[in-house]
C-alpha cells in the first residue's frame, strides 16, 4: 500500500516543473522482528525530517510517498538538488547516528539513498516521470546494495550521472566529486552509470575497501638508508 501526502504548492497548473528529488530505504527491514516494523518507519520519518530541516527544507512542504520499508519525497520546483548532494548527507548521517545510538541492537538502522532531478507528472493518485523511475532503479541496483554490504556502513547514497555531470563534478559548494565513485546500474530496463557516495565505516565496522586514493594513502613509507659501511645504531658486530 502506497500513502501519499503532498503539499499542492508544489504542483503547477501551467505546466510540468523540474523537481529535485529522493528515496530512502531501510536496508533489511524484513529481517527485522515484525514486532518493532513500527519504531523503524516512525524513526526513518524522524531522521528524514531533522535532517531536511537543517538545509531549510520543510517535510511538510513535500510531496512523499510511503513504500513502506521507504519513503519517497519531492521537492518544490523552487528547491534545488545541490544541497541534497553537498550538505544533507552529513545531517543525515548525524541523525541516524544519534537514532542507534540510543537504539537497542535489535533496532539499529542502515539506509540506502537515492537523489535525482527531473520533470515529474501528478496525476493526483501519485507521481511519475523517467526521473522518478531512475531514482528507484538507482536505489534497488545490486551493485548498490553490495556495495554497502562490502563496505559495512550505515549509510550509502547513489545519484545519477546526470547530475554527477551537471552539478557534482564541478565540485559547487560542499560536495566534494572525490566522495563519489562510479558504479555500473544493471536494473531491468535501467543501465548505464550510477554515482555511490559511502562515508568511512564505523569505528569497529572492519577494513575499508581499497580504493586508488586509499592505496596510495596506505602505502608504507621505506625506512631510512643509511650510509655505506655504518651499522644502526645499538646493533652489535657480528663477532667471527
Amino acid at each position: 500500500m502506497v500513502l501519499i501526502s503532498t503539499s499542492d504548492t508544489i504542483w503547477s497548473t501551467s505546466g510540468v516543473l523540474h523537481h529535485a528529488m529522493l528515496a530512502a530505504d531501510i536496508v533489511g527491514f524484513g529481517r527485522h522482528d515484525p514486532a518493532i516494523h513500527s519504531y523503524l518507519h516512525t524513526a526513518l520519518y524522524r531522521i528524514i525530517t531533522e535532517s531536511l530541516a537543517e538545509i531549510g527544507v520543510s517535510l511538510d512542504a513535500c510531496h512523499r510517498e510511503d513504500r513502506g520499508d521507504a519513503v519517497l519525497v519531492i521537492a518544490p520546483a523552487d528547491i534545488s538538488v545541490e544541497p541534497l548532494l553537498g550538505r544533507w548527507p552529513h545531517h543525515l548521517r548525524a541523525a541516524l547516528r544519534h537514532h542507534n545510538q540510543i537504539s537497542a541492537a535489535t533496532a539499529q538502522l542502515r539506509l540506502r539513498i537515492a537523489v535525482n532531478a527531473g520533470y515529474v507528472r501528478y496525476d493526483g493518485h501519485g507521481v511519475g516521470g523517467r526521473a522518478v523511475l531512475h531514482l528507484f532503479r538507482l536505489l534497488d541496483t545490486a551493485a548498490f546494495k553490495t556495495a554497502l554490504d562490502d563496505h559495512r556502513a550505515d549509510l550509502g547514497l547513489i545519484t545519477s550521472n546526470y547530475l554527477h555531470q551537471e552539478i557534482i563534478r564541478d565540485g559547487p559548494g560542499l560536495i566534494d566529486p572525490a566522495a563519489f565513485t562510479a558504479i555500473t546500474v544493471d536494473s531491468k530496463e535501467t543501465h548505464g552509470l550510477a554515482w555511490l557516495c559511502l562515508p568511512a565505516p564505523a569505528f569497529g565496522a572492519g577494513p575499508t575497501p581499497l580504493t586508488p586514493s586509499i592505496v596510495c594513502a596506505q602505502s608504507p613509507v621505506p625506512p631510512p638508508r643509511l650510509p655505506a659501511g655504518r651499522e644502526a645504531r645499538g646493533r652489535r658486530p657480528h663477532r667471527q
